[in-house]
């Protein structure tokens, strides 16, 4: 499934991340591949002396979100600004660090997570809209497609840079709720969970389409025009559709031509097969034809 309209500037995937200081947001004008979500309720057993089943605790329930895209460039320039892209992507894949102490050591600070966000699929159950806060578990799979014979690549002035022109990213996302969500009184905590979805995105069906309305509009005042003339509306129905059933047969009516003479067979009062009907072709031309079929000029109608 394509996302986006093809040009920059307007992706509809981007991905944040959130432990590093001031990081851009990344954008990718994309073709989604794979998409899979899943939630387990995670249940822990203890068996207890005397009783058949286990004893279950609950202890939440989590989300996993597979995602898997094409990031296809153009061009030369295009496929750059994706490789910085992908680049940056992977970067982002390690911790942050701060010095402590006067030694120089450095201590980690704060491990990878980001904030991702694909149109309205994806809520963490935040508030003010579809973003998805969590951390990457799993491998990034990065194919440039290089096992397609058909697929090309670019590469620099002096051939000595490829750029990937065409390429899949498959990452696995273990998902942060933020909040509490349940229910709540009866009442789920979030009604538009997971996909940001509502009953304000049912559009009312129309009854009645705008053509057809003026088509109802048009008959009724010909109705009433036809009731002050004195006249039914059934009897002007029935008029118009004998009209219209006369003209067709008098368009497809049947017409043989000999020696320049029009004969409609309509016209014939004919019975039996096809001798009888060639029999009154002859006695109805007898007298301007010149008593044979052998005798027509060229162009009359052959049997």
């Amino acid at each position: 499934m394509p996302v986006g309209n093809g040009t920059r500037g307007f992706e509809s995937i981007s991905i944040k991340p959130l432990h590093v200081r001031g990081a851009s947001r990344l954008y990718f004008n994309s073709i989604v591949t794979e998409y899979s979500d899943s939630w387990t309720p995670r249940w822990t057993p203890t068996n207890v002396y005397g009783r058949m089943d286990p004893v279950a605790t609950y202890g939440g329930t989590s989300r996993e979100l597979v995602l898997g895209f094409r990031v296809v460039s153009d061009d030369r320039s295009e496929a750059v600004e994706n490789m910085i892209k992908i680049e940056k992507l992977i970067q982002y894949q390690y911790p942050t660090y701060q010095t402590a102490g006067g030694g120089g050591a450095r201590v980690l600070n704060s491990p990878p997570y980001f904030e991702l966000v694909f149109m309205n699929v994806l809520d963490s159950s935040r508030k003010n809209g579809s973003v998805l806060t969590g951390y990457i578990n799993g491998a990034i799979q990065i194919n440039p497609g290089f096992q397609a014979k058909e697929q090309s690549q670019f590469f620099s002035p002096g051939f000595d840079k490829l750029y990937f022109s065409d390429v899949t990213i498959t990452l696995r996302m273990q998902v942060l709720h933020e909040g509490q969500i349940g229910w709540i009184g009866g009442n789920f905590s979030h009604q538009s969970y997971p996909y940001n979805v509502g009953a304000d995105d049912i559009a009312p069906e129309p009854s009645v389409s705008t053509i057809d309305a003026q088509e109802i509009a048009g008959q009724t005042a010909a109705n009433a025009n036809s009731g002050v003339n004195g006249v039914t509306p059934q009897a002007t129905q029935n008029a118009t559709k004998a009209a219209e059933q006369a003209a067709n047969l008098n368009q497809y009516r049947p017409q043989l031509t000999l020696a320049g003479i029009n004969l409609d067979l309509a016209d014939l009062e004919l019975e039996g097969g096809s001798t009888q009907i060639f029999s009154s072709i002859l006695e109805s031309t007898q007298g301007n034809f010149g008593g044979s079929l052998d005798d027509r000029p060229d162009g009359g109608t052959e049997f």
